[in-house]
Order: structure tokens, then C-alpha cells, then sequence
């Protein structure tokens, strides 16, 4: 299964979703996060990196593979390797 862009933006959401006051909710927080073999572009890939950069956002693990090849079967291209440094040098 892949989630590509559509579902990478949706993570992204969560990632920097504040519990509702009003309904006195927790929310999980996901630490770790493997995007390896997902076909994520740049879409996807950008808004992952604007969550990141977020007070809200606590993950504290991307993991783009685990292999050689996992990387490569994400889409984005040297602009989305650009907004990835750019969100990890924040």
C-alpha cells in the first residue's frame, strides 16, 4: 500500500492537530514516522515539512527507508529534498 500525496497531506493534518477543548480530547502523538516506498511528491512532501516545522508537531524520527531502494519509490524530486533540509534545519 502507498498513501502518495493525498495521504501524506492528511498525516500532515494530524501532525498538527491541538486536542479540542471543548471536548476535553487526546490526541496520539506520533514520535516516529516511516514515508519509505509511498510515492510521496512534492506535494506531499512539502506539506509533511510545514508540519514539521510546527511547536505543535512531536515527532522526533523521519525515516525516509530503511532500505536503498525505499527512497526512490517516493516521488519527490530535488525541490522536496529542498523543503525537507529547509523543515530539518529549523
Amino acid at each position: 500500500n502507498t498513501i502518495r500525496d493525498k495521504g501524506a497531506i492528511a498525516i500532515s493534518h494530524f501532525l498538527q492537530t491541538t486536542p479540542s477543548e471543548d471536548l476535553n480530547q487526546e490526541i496520539p502523538t506520533i514520535t516516529i514516522l516511516n514515508i519509505g516506498s509511498n510515492d510521496i511528491g512534492n506535494a506531499g512532501i512539502h506539506s509533511l515539512c510545514e508540519a514539521l516545522t510546527k511547536p505543535i508537531c512531536k515527532l522526533e524520527t523521519l525515516i525516509l527507508g530503511s532500505e536503498a531502494n525505499e527512497l526512490y519509490v517516493n516521488k519527490f524530486d530535488h525541490i522536496g529534498g529542498t523543503y525537507l533540509a529547509k523543515a530539518l534545519l529549523q
